[in-house]
């Protein structure tokens, strides 16, 4: 389990907050949504997750533990949305995921049936294991890139706008895959978008984030089809445009 407590994060010039007194939790078997708009505070509490910022006040913890120590287990995998990092343009599909299967203890025996298996859950042709790096295009990219953190074999998947660049079949693939994942293998998902309509088939809870506050979080159902806050409403008449004048000149203000 993954715990926000009271969790503030000031940007350089220090009089100002890109996270004001977060709290919330993601639990084992879970997929949890954080929605909101650029400048919400999405990325920011990705960056926390990754060990890139330090909170100035609050704690994050992992199971009990301290999140910097438990970071270097290897047991929290971060997906960003540009997953050109994961990917060596030089070096094949097929190694690349090997060396990060051989990172996660499980018998190399094995490593040919899991490769074909995620290669097929994510909705690509087998070919393109032995494409190299640069010969892909930016969806398989990113499910590629997927591919290779699962190959670590996480406790725990921060996936950030992961659908950001993939077609309706592959965005279906990836959903029934993490599904699995979370219920089958317990394992604890975040899946942070800008978009409700991406969170609504896969995640069980939400948190809407709103200039570094959470303005509204519970169960998906309950939120997308009763919102109680204004901001989240907001989000739902851009989802389906319906926005009108009015309703960005209050976003404005």
């Amino acid at each position: 389990m993954i715990v926000f407590k009271n969790v503030v994060l000031k940007f350089s010039s220090k009089e100002h907050f890109a996270l004001k007194d977060i709290s919330f939790y993601a639990s084992k078997g879970e997929i949890l949504g954080i929605v909101g708009l650029s400048g919400s505070g999405k990325t920011s509490i990705v960056k926390l997750l990754a060990g890139l910022y330090k909170a100035d006040s609050g704690r994050i913890t992992v199971n009990k533990t301290d999140l910097k120590d438990y970071l270097s287990t290897k047991k929290l995998q971060i997906l960003f949305q540009n997953s050109d990092d994961l990917i060596n343009p030089l070096r094949t599909v097929s190694k690349m995921l090997y060396e990060a299967y051989a990172l996660s203890g499980r018998d190399p025996a094995d490593y040919t049936t899991y490769q074909k298996k995620i290669i097929a859950d994510l909705n690509l042709e087998e070919n393109i294991l032995d494409k190299k790096g640069f010969q892909l295009s930016g969806g398989e990219k990113q499910r590629i890139g997927l591919a290779r953190i699962l190959a670590v074999d996480p406790d725990i998947l921060i996936l950030d706008e992961l659908y950001s660049a993939q077609d309706f079949d592959s965005k279906d693939s990836i959903t029934k895959l993490l599904k699995n994942l979370s219920k089958v293998n317990d394992k604890t998902i975040i899946v942070v978008a800008h978009n409700l309509s991406v969170l609504r088939e896969i995640t069980d809870r939400i948190i809407v984030l709103k200039e570094g506050r959470i303005v509204e979080q519970g169960l998906t159902s309950v939120i997308l089809n009763n919102p109680g806050h204004e901001y989240t409403r907001l989000l739902l008449k851009s989802e389906n445009y319906d926005l009108t004048t009015e309703d960005i000149r209050k976003e404005l203000i």
